[in-house]
């Protein structure tokens, strides 16, 4: 059922044929007087993601060229668009983990023009091409240690304790949910709470904080809190 679910989530990507080959060599191994069928199991439990899997057939191959790169130690040259920037760069680039949040498909690599790691989309990579270079990936690397600071994607930079203050009509909802894996809630004596997290700051942080509008304080650090007042007026 897992391994169903988990095919159906990555459909489009290079491991998508890999997982429907195992369900296939599981489904012929299960007994037949099974307890549940995988179709009961299916109508009884869904894992469902933010956002539906959409990989259009230009976007497939990226994703195939950079996870067979990947796995090979290959270096790639890319012409890649990065946010907010108007002119697209050529690139560099030793991928060294794929990865996708959001309904997106996001390459950790590292960046010779950056010189250092980057998080790329491949949705917006062109002109993908494997060269005959090879690389070491980072012994250090560990993905789970890489995103915990994460705040959807931005990992590892501006890493800072966010302290957030929310009012009493949406307190129980801040408590329901787990927001961050390094977050710590606390009761305060009005009915408001208190959301506590060490994790990046970039867009996506801010995005969500703004999101709540009035309904939050933001506490520290005070260069958040200086940006969230100053954009805050733009959104009435």
């Amino acid at each position: 059922y897992l391994i169903e679910q988990a095919a159906r989530s990555l459909a489009g990507s290079p491991v998508q044929k890999v997982l429907e080959s195992v369900l296939g060599k599981l489904a012929l191994m299960m007994p037949a007087g099974c307890d549940i069928t995988l179709g009961e199991l299916s109508d009884a439990l869904s894992l469902r993601t933010d956002k539906a899997s959409t990989v259009n057939e230009q976007d497939r191959q990226t994703l195939n060229t950079l996870y067979d790169a990947l796995v090979h130690r290959r270096r790639v040259s890319v012409v890649y668009a990065g946010r907010g920037h108007a002119e697209a760069t050529r690139r560099k680039i030793d991928p060294i983990h794929l990865t996708r949040c959001g309904g997106q498909w996001y390459l950790v690599a590292y960046c010779h023009l950056r010189k250092g790691i980057r998080t790329f989309v491949p949705a917006r990579m062109r002109d993908v091409r494997v060269l005959g270079e090879t690389f070491e990936r980072p012994a250090d690397f560990d993905p789970q240690k890489h995103f915990q600071t994460a705040f959807g994607i931005g990992a590892g930079r501006d890493v800072q304790q966010v302290k957030l203050r929310f009012c009493r009509e949406v307190a129980g909802l801040i408590k329901e949910r787990l927001w961050h894996p390094t977050q710590a809630i606390e009761d305060l004596p009005n009915g408001e709470v208190r959301l506590t997290m060490t994790c990046s700051h970039g867009a996506e942080l801010m995005a969500w904080v703004l999101s709540w509008s009035d309904q939050v304080i933001v506490e520290g650090p005070k260069e958040l809190a200086a940006i969230y007042m100053a954009e805050r007026p733009a959104r009435k």
